[in-house]
């Protein structure tokens, strides 16, 4: 190599050879020259590593060639030359680190970044070592308090732990450079103190939130706590460490400031920094428990309202479990002994139940969980389990059901554990030297044996069939994990799971797959849902293979599923039907006869299908014996695709169906395309048609799939016959669900035949690519979007092209077929060869399979998307506009981007990394305008620029010019571009400039309006960063205490340009948008800056008086002055919301102006309100005085008969805002009214909103009147009917209305209780809170839980009775009404009605009940019930609880009576029906109406016999009952009914029989000896 310079890039090869011969190039020798030549040699390397564009491997070899280099010359023995190069080059490659690292191999990363921190090591002269460790800790600092994006923070974060923990870097370096960054103040000569170094770690703890490197953050905050244990920080005490408060470790003000900001995710919290933090110290732990108010969660009487706490509570706890540094106790307080905290299993359990779904995993995790895994479950916690594991089953969140399935996971294995070890002790005690322990042993296994008992059952009975989704599936993946576990026996090894081919086994075995199960699950196996079918199905497959009665009752569900099938062509049906084959073939002989039966069933179905479509449609769907055919084959050890005439026979099956469908799925318009022959029927619609194209055609592709994928070598032929038809049907389908499909396909058809054998010269690749090609040049007509198939057939040529030379030619091809010239009659068609290229283009760049191979071609889509948008044609720019943010998805790593939001927040691109993108930008900013099309198409190429504007980080020598290329749209004629350039151009401006940028904007001239626009909706901008809630957490909190000092200064610049910006200036909507930049300030104002300001000599903007005089002026204005008046109307309600006082004249002064408004211009009258409530939800330090005025206008404006809807319900939400606000504000009398007018007409949600007001007007009513009157009474009485109503679907009003209606009552609710007037009404709202507990919307039963609290606090006397899970609360508000009405009658006969519905009346005739099947549906697509969350089952269980809760002599004698004679024919009927042979399976009892009336029966006859125990007689002996239940439980015919019914039947036998045994046992005891 020549040392005398470089001319050209170093390549890749030369690079190898440098790093092998390092020593050579770099020798240990001294000279005038020697210095000047490791320069050049490093300078060549550094050029060669700092290169942006160079593939991977080039840079792995760059750098680590500059890491060799650069540690060899750490190592060169002359000390000045070591010296001169270190300084020379140190700073600047740790810089290159800093801005590349996150763009190279980590290895190579870590490598350069250990060399660095070597050479720093070695380095003698201290002014070198200190300089450039300030240099890097500035560089590191820097970056974390930017808020610049995360691959940059990360990076900087590697850097400074590594740094760190080798001693390079001092924690008294680190933050030195911190304060200076932070707060621009050199504290060079002052020691750190616990202030400095908190600030710090929130900065890293608030990284957390938006970063996905925790474990980088944990590991770097661990290595600062202990350089903080070790150095000495001065304080007060020199002598001290950190001066920690006492009782409080260094990080735990900084965690919960943190979290506070809500700028903390837990979930990474919890596995990644709080394990770091707490097993320093378990002390500090159990001081930061109490800290976070681990007390007050553990007490039911307080009310938890920190949700954000309340979530890092948990984490801590359960992170403690972890650890092993928390346990539970019997002990009923919390305490610290030996370096664990104790709490009480009592305190633990009740959390169980808690309405915050992390606050129950956190109980049931720490309750079932332990380190020490063979310590016994106490029996306490097991109980508790029972008791409340069902409300977890419910739950609609699918991540906290998972959670809970790995609860249960762990708890099984747990079980396992603790019971080998038990009974290990039992049976090896030698000679009884120990019986006690021995016994306590023995019932220990005793009781976990018990639980495992009671589980089992527990999960067959979440099968029930009116049970919901949640339940089911929860209950077959509890089942599923037991049965692998190994407690069953018949489990084959095979299928145990790995915890449970470990050591620890079981001690005993309970047989769970049982022929109950059996039948439970074969009635999942036609669910509508997916994952209960596959669930169910893989249970079934535990089943023994010589299992008889599972054969015999698969074959009969078979059956019956196939004829159900038949009859509705669903989906679920036809996917059960094959679920149910896959399971038969592997248990007996002849699998090659059902695979053929099928095939012959299946082309007589086509040919049916191709004679008349509608008749297939009705009775043939193909999609079941497809789906049945490959899950035989994908589930079978032997393929049946090897016999010949199969393979023929099915290949022309394909034929046929593509034949069938084609003429549906391949028309431009599929959903509503009728073929000429089919005769369409009111039965059969062209929905139905479509669906079942689609699915034939879904179907038989994925079998396709799976024979092209067992297809051996020699039968090349069918394979390429195969591929052939899924290119015909990629390349014609128009349905985007079929074309979808078959593309998954398309790609196993081109990996399989990748391998063949070429043919004149080509590949069977390059054929099907020269196709492509042909569809394109030949300008074939493909009236969709996104092209349809074809890029689905260029995408999977290219994955299975492993040279990737068909992928280089593509995108040659593409590019200059998206380029030609569009002729101009062209301009206007969709359809286009260009359109289609670009399409192409962006799947390729889009598919993950082709992520690395076209990583190189990114810049020449991004170059082409650019010119498409700006073309004559619409179609074009659309499709460059979507190859565009394809391109910018596929830089940032994910599909953001279009999204908006606070671009600081988001991830940031380098221009260094992508050069192009600086041009492309710059391009599409500056284009010139010459024509309107061209003028239009700028506009669209505008925004993705202006977005990516955003995402990119400019250099430093490019921000001047990208500032002005944005300026300038900010003066554009159309107002969504100034918009959007304002909003970009505010985020060049950072903190420290933003006052002067604002005074710059605010220069604006009204000469041009568009410019002065544009520059006042970008002084928007930087105001709207202050606000509450807007930018940036890390940088914006930190900016909103530098800038409070600041805030004079943006209103002394908005009044000052009042003149200019407002007074002389002639445009409405620029003075609009000046007026919205002082409301603006104001919302992030206080009531002292705000009278301050008002100081200022003369009638400004921010005077109340010149606003009100504004408006009147404005009143009668019409065209642009709307615009003005709504910007005033706003500014208004801002000033009100802060002025504290104010004369009686300027109040009467507001309200007749505000009513004059409501009748001139409602909009902006409704704008005022919006705003005002806008600014209460938001800010607490309002002015009450000003509110009230506010309140007051809102009854003028409510009197008037033509004031608009709209105007109204912004009134309604103002006034329900000032209702809900803590610290109430205080209201006039006039403004709370019950009298409130209802316009005609009108809207639900006016209704609605009327409804709450109603609700809120009672609450303050009853609080203010010590006696209720009797209007009063009959104001809540039409409130409560209406709730009633609305809850029932028979009012106006909505359920979301009753239930936020409801949820306003507090005090109210003792007044309902203690007014025997409104006792009947209390009774029917408590009915109603109950109705509402079990809506399907899962916000309204959160509300409905809240209600039920305040309702039970009246019960207790408490001030507040404690938020529970809906579920819960529901059970909660059926003991209240127990003990508030238990012999009220409508409380009776509502319960008789809800247990039994009609089998307490006369003659309900309950043997045609039962004989009348519920009809089969026979719809292609089943209609859902109304409420999927409640379950029928269970509120018969429940409701028949209530009725044995209550006094016997509550239910009247007749209702007895009725009630007796219904329950003995309900069990005859019973009784019979098991007999016929439609019982079992997917029979008569597994529909959901009949299995809810046999629960009625059977629940029936439990309350009968508790009746004849209590000494009421019945209608029917007892032991009638008895025995047809036992007939019912134990007869021969029992198996015809399902198994739920007969265990519940026996339950309830064994009961009264125990019962009756006890009571003669009594009876025998009282009889004395003669």
């Amino acid at each position: 190599m020549d040392r005398t310079g470089h001319a050209a890039m170093l390549d890749e090869g030369q690079l190898q050879h440098m790093s092998r011969n390092i020593r050579d190039l770099i020798p240990g020798e001294t000279g005038p020259d020697v210095i000047k030549d490791i320069d050049t040699i490093l300078a060549s390397v550094y050029d060669a590593a700092a290169t942006s564009s160079a593939s991977v491997t080039y840079r792995v070899a760059a750098w680590n060639t500059l890491s060799a280099a650069l540690e060899r010359c750490s190592q060169h023995p002359d000390a000045d030359t070591r010296h001169v190069i270190i300084e020379n080059w140190w700073i600047r490659v740790f810089n290159l680190y800093l801005a590349q690292a996150q763009f190279v191999r980590p290895k190579s990363a870590k490598q350069l970044l250990a060399t660095l921190t070597t050479v720093l090591r070695l380095t003698e002269r201290d002014s070198i070592r200190d300089g450039a460790m300030n240099h890097a800790c500035r560089s590191i600092v820097e970056p974390l308090l930017a808020g610049q994006d995360d691959a940059r923070v990360k990076t900087c974060t590697l850097a400074l732990a590594h740094f760190m923990s080798t001693g390079v870097v001092s924690l008294d370096a680190v933050m030195r450079q911190y304060s200076v960054v932070s707060s621009g103040r050199s504290s060079m000569d002052k020691a750190v103190d616990q202030a400095d170094v908190n600030a710090l770690l929130g900065e890293l703890f608030r990284w957390m939130g938006r970063a996905d490197f925790g474990s980088t953050i944990a590991q770097l905050v661990s290595i600062i706590l202990d350089s903080a244990t070790r150095e000495q920080v001065s304080t007060h005490n020199n002598n001290n460490n950190l001066g920690n408060e006492p009782g409080r470790s260094l990080w735990s003000s900084a965690l919960q400031q943190a979290t506070r900001e809500d700028s903390i995710d837990i979930p990474t919290l919890r596995v990644h920094l709080l394990p770091t933090l707490f097993k320093r110290s378990s002390s500090d732990y159990h001081n930061f428990l109490h800290t976070i108010g681990l007390r007050d969660l553990l007490d039911p009487r307080l009310r938890t309202t920190d949700d954000l706490q309340l979530r890092l509570l948990c984490a801590s706890l359960q992170a403690g479990k972890d650890l092993g540094i928390l346990s539970e106790t019997d002990r009923r307080d919390i305490f610290y002994q030996d370096g664990t905290v104790y709490l009480p299993i009592r305190g633990v359990a009740r959390l169980l139940h808690h309405s915050a779904p992390a606050v129950r995993l956190t109980a049931l995790s720490l309750l079932t969980t332990s380190r020490a895994a063979t310590r016994p479950i106490s029996p306490t916690t097991l109980n508790a389990t029972k008791r409340y594991l069902c409300h977890f089953f419910e739950d609609t969140d699918a991540d906290f059901r998972s959670e809970v399935c790995g609860l249960v996971q762990r708890l099984i294995d747990r079980i396992r554990a603790i019971t080998a070890v038990l009974a290990r002790q039992t049976s090896h005690h030698g000679s009884t030297s120990q019986p006690i322990n021995n016994a306590e042993s023995a019932e220990v296994l005793r009781y976990h044996k018990d639980f495992l008992v009671w589980l089992s059952r527990f999960l067959r009975w979440e099968l029930r069939p009116t049970a919901s989704y949640q339940r089911h599936i929860m209950g077959l993946k509890c089942i599923l994990i037991a049965a692998r576990s190994g407690l069953d026996d018949t489990v084959a090894r095979g299928s145990l799971s790995k915890s449970a081919l470990g050591e620890a086994k079981w001690p005993f075995r309970l047989h769970l797959l049982n022929r109950t199960l059996c039948g439970l699950l074969l009635d999942r196996i036609v669910d509508p849902f997916d994952d209960v079918r596959q669930t169910a199905a893989a249970i079934l497959e535990l089943y023994p293979p010589d299992n008889g009665e599972f054969l015999r009752q698969t074959e009969l569900a078979l059956s019956r599923a196939e004829h159900a099938m038949l009859e509705s062509g669903r989906a679920d049906q036809a996917d059960g039907v094959a679920h149910l084959y896959a399971l038969l073939p592997s248990r007996r002989q002849g699998d090659g006869n059902t695979s053929s039966r099928l095939l012959h069933w299946l082309e007589s179905m086509i040919s049916t299908a191709q004679a008349d479509l509608s008749e297939a449609v009705a009775r043939c769907p193909l999609h079941g014996l497809l789906t049945s055919m490959r899950y035989i084959s994908e589930r079978s050890q032997e393929s049946f695709f090897h016999e010949s005439e199969y393979l023929v026979r099915l290949v022309e099956a394909f034929d046929g169906i593509w034949e069938v469908v084609k003429p549906v799925l391949c028309d431009d318009a599929p959903e509503g395309y009728t073929p000429g022959h089919a005769d369409h029927t009111e039965e059969i619609s062209t929905k139905d048609t479509l669906s079942y194209c689609w699915r034939a055609l879904k179907e038989s592709s994925m079998l396709l799939s799976t024979l092209q994928q067992s297809l051996i070598p020699a039968e090349s032929r069918l394979s390429r016959q195969l591929s052939d038809l899924c290119f015909t049907q990629l390349a014609e389908l128009r349905h985007r669900g079929a074309f979808s499909t078959v593309a998954q396909t398309w790609v196993v058809c081109c990996l399989a035949s990748r391998n063949a054998i070429p043919e004149d010269g080509q590949t069977v690749l390059e054929q099907y690519y020269a196709s492509v090609l042909s569809i394109l040049r030949n300008k074939t007509t493909i009236n969709t979007r996104r092209s349809a198939g074809l890029p689905s057939l260029l995408c999977g040529i290219l994955i299975a092209d492993t040279d990737g030379q068909l992928l280089k030619q593509t995108f040659a091809d593409l590019e200059s077929i998206a380029r030609d010239e569009i002729a101009p009659d062209a301009v206007q068609e969709g359809s286009l060869p260009q359109v289609h290229a670009m399409n192409c283009l962006k799947d390729v760049l889009k598919n993950s399979r082709l992520g690395e191979n076209s990583e190189q071609y990114v810049p020449v889509a991004l170059r082409l998307a650019a010119d498409a948008l700006q073309s004559r044609a619409w179609a074009v720019r659309n499709c460059g506009l979507m190859l565009f943010r394809a391109v910018i998805d596929r830089l940032l790593g994910m599909n953001s981007a279009h999204t908006e939001g606070e671009a600081r927040m988001q991830r940031r691109l380098s221009s260094d990394q992508h050069p192009q993108l600086l041009k492309v930008v710059f391009g599409l900013l500056q284009s010139p305008l010459e024509a309107p099309e061209v003028a239009s198409a700028r506009s669209e190429g505008v925004f993705p620029a202006l977005q990516l504007t955003e995402r990119l980080r400019i250099p430093e020598v490019h921000t001047a010019g990208m500032r002005q290329a944005v300026r300038a749209l900010m003066g554009s004629p159309k107002w969504h571009v100034r918009a959007k350039a304002a909003h970009t151009y505010a985020t060049f401006i950072g903190d420290d400039e933003a006052v002067e940028a604002f005074e710059d904007l605010l220069r604006a001239t009204t000469t041009s309006q568009n410019p002065l626009h544009g520059a006042l909706l970008c002084a928007r901008q930087i105001i709207k960063r202050l606000i509450p809630g807007h930018g940036h957490l890390l940088q914006v909190e930190r900016s909103r205490s530098a800038i409070q000092e600041e805030r004079p200064l943006y209103m002394t610049l908005i009044v000052g340009g009042m003149n200019e910006l407002y007074t002389r200036n002639a445009c409405p909507l620029t003075k609009a948008a000046y007026v919205d930049l002082e409301t603006d300030l104001i919302k992030t104002s206080d009531q002292l800056s705000i009278s301050d300001a008002a100081q200022l000599n003369g009638p400004t903007i921010i005077d109340l008086s010149w606003t009100l005089t504004e408006l009147w002026a404005h009143m009668e204005k019409d065209g642009s002055a709307v615009a003005l008046r709504l910007a005033l109307s706003r500014l208004l309600a801002g000033q009100l919301s802060f002025t504290a006082a104010m004369s009686p004249s300027v109040q009467r002064g507001i309200i007749s102006l505000l009513e004059a408004l409501s009748k001139h211009d409602a909009d902006a009258c409704t704008a005022f309100f919006s705003e005002a409530t806008s600014i209460l939800e938001r800010s607490q330090g309002v002015a009450e005085e000003g509110f009230r005025t506010i309140v007051e206008s809102c009854d003028d404006i409510g009197r008037q008969p033509d004031v608009s809807l709209r105007l109204r319900c912004e009134v309604l939400k103002l006034l329900l805002c000032v209702d809900s606000r803590q610290p109430k504000i205080v209201v006039t009398p006039s403004a709370v009214t019950l009298d409130a007018t209802i316009p005609q007409s009108p809207s639900q949600l006016f209704l609605d909103l009327h409804l709450q007001w109603r609700a809120a007007c009672i609450e303050r009513a009853v609080c203010s009147e010590d006696i209720i009157s009797s209007c009063l009474t009959k104001h809540i009485h039409g409130w409560a009917d209406c709730c009633i109503a609305a809850v029932k679907g028979e009012a106006v009003h909505s359920r979301d209305a009753a239930a936020l209606a409801l949820a306003r009552l507090r005090s109210t609710w003792t007044v309902l209780g203690s007014t025997p007037e409104l006792s009947q009404g209390m009774l029917k709202l408590c009915m109603t809170t109950y109705d509402l507990l079990n809506d399907d919307d899962e916000d309204i039963r959160l509300l409905a839980a809240t209600s039920e609290s305040h309702i039970r606090a009246t019960d207790n006397g408490m001030a507040y009775a404690g938020e529970v899970e809906p579920a819960v609360a529901s059970q909660r508000m059926l003991g209240f009404m127990v003990r508030r009405w238990p012999t009220d009658p409508d409380f009776v006969r509502e319960a008789l009605h809800r247990a039994f519905h009609g089998l307490d009346y006369d003659n309900p005739n309950v043997k045609l009940w039962l004989h009348e099947d519920a009809e089969t549906n026979t719809s292609l697509f089943a209609e859902e019930k109304q409420n999927l969350y409640i379950d029928e089952a269970r509120e018969v269980k429940a409701w028949s609880q209530v009725l044995m809760s209550l006094p016997p002599t509550a239910v009247p004698k007749r209702a007895v009576r009725h009630l007796s004679q219904n329950v003995t024919e309900g069990l005859d009927a019973l009784i019979f029906h098991a007999t016929e042979p439609n019982g079992g399976s997917l029979g008569w009892s597994s529909q959901s109406e009949h299995f809810t009336l046999g629960l009625r029966i059977i629940y029936g006859a439990q309350y009968l016999l508790w009746l004849s125990t209590v000494g009421i007689s019945l209608a029917v002996r007892p032991s009638t009952l008895r025995y047809q239940l036992a007939t019912l439980a134990f007869g021969q015919s029992s198996p015809g009914c399902h198994a739920l019914l007969r265990d519940e039947a026996e339950r309830v036998l064994l009961k009264s029989t125990l019962d009756k045994l006890f009571a003669v046992h009594s009876v025998l005891r009282g009889i004395s000896p003669r």
